[in-house]
């Protein structure tokens, strides 16, 4: 799959909050987005001691959960930065009609329109969790990320569906562990088969979707986020990439996707020593974009070393140890 499209993946979910706050001025009368989705639609599946299961298998680091809508069997991309409990791939999925809202944009090239449904009749995941009859879901058509990511993709579960529970992602045991978030924790009880804990991050949730943290890059301050639908993307303004480079905290990287780097890809690079509260890391398998603004995603090349368990009440994404596989 070309690394274009890996990169642009991202972008479909990160356009959506633009493409939301552009119905508000085209449509006035189409739901607010967060009107459905922040609901605790878990709860019945959520046991209240105990943690629900959800298997995953990884596809060039994407996280694809065994799902089904409306009968019609694929999987879903488990993707943090997409700020809806849903958004169908109307390519596939068997959906009404739906209503026209507005026009997105992936950051690999593709358009896409989004519509809304006033209902959907079945959604399950991983035969765990049953939906029925859900309002206010949006979908659009998402061939390209068939042809790139899934041929079966039924499209994206976003951060909502977890948001008011506590989720561990395990890349090692491959699933996602959701829990309801004790009431006084404080991200010291490690997660099951952790032992050690390497660091807390302060990240409230800005609305739908986890917020960002602040890491120090050489002399660079740099703003940072978690996103576990993300190959690892560095935007850095001209003058700063010339920097870091010039500091040699910013290199070009050994490794790739499958642990040995293409040489027919573009460059991937790392970035050496950068710190959060003092405390080093490397990240890895980064694309380095031009922008007008800085803005580092980290996802599943940082994060398959860990077990990560993410907190909306208490604002915080934990890292424990993890054995890779």
């Amino acid at each position: 799959m070309h690394r274009r499209l890996r990169a642009g993946a991202i972008g479909i979910a990160a356009s959506l909050l633009a493409v939301t706050g552009a119905l508000c001025q085209r449509a006035p009368s189409a739901p607010d987005m967060n009107t459905f989705q922040d609901r605790s639609i878990l709860d019945p599946f959520v046991p209240t001691s105990g943690r629900v299961l959800l298997p995953f298998r990884l596809t060039n680091g994407y996280i694809l959960v065994d799902a089904s809508v409306n009968g019609t069997p694929g999987v879903f991309m488990f993707d943090t930065g997409t700020p809806m409990t849903f958004f169908l791939n109307r390519a596939l999925a068997p959906l009404d009609s739906g209503k026209p809202l507005s026009v997105g944009t992936a950051a690999s090239g593709q358009q896409f329109q989004l519509f809304l449904h006033d209902k959907v009749k079945d959604i399950d995941v991983a035969s765990r969790l049953h939906f029925a009859d859900l309002d206010g879901i949006r979908s659009a058509d998402f061939s390209f990320v068939q042809q790139g990511i899934a041929a079966d993709f039924l499209g994206f579960m976003g951060y909502p569906l977890f948001k008011p529970y506590e989720f561990t992602i395990d890349y090692a045991a491959r699933h996602i562990a959701v829990r309801r978030a004790p009431a006084t924790a404080d991200g010291n009880e490690p997660p099951p088969g952790a032992s050690t804990k390497i660091a807390t991050f302060a990240v409230t949730a800005v609305g739908p979707q986890p917020g960002s943290m602040t890491l120090q890059a050489g002399t660079i301050e740099l703003p940072a986020l978690f996103d576990s639908g993300s190959p690892g993307v560095l935007k850095l303004t001209d003058p700063h990439r010339a920097a870091l480079l010039a500091a040699g905290v910013l290199v070009p990287s050994t490794k790739g996707a499958g642990g040995t780097r293409d040489r027919s890809a573009p460059t991937l690079y790392a970035l050496q020593t950068v710190t959060y509260q003092g405390q080093p890391f490397t990240i890895d398998e980064l694309t380095v974009e031009s922008a007008t603004a800085d803005l580092l995603s980290i996802g599943y090349p940082f994060l398959k070393h860990y077990r990560s368990v993410w907190n909306a009440t208490l604002g915080t994404v934990t890292l424990w140890d993890a054995t890779v596989r």
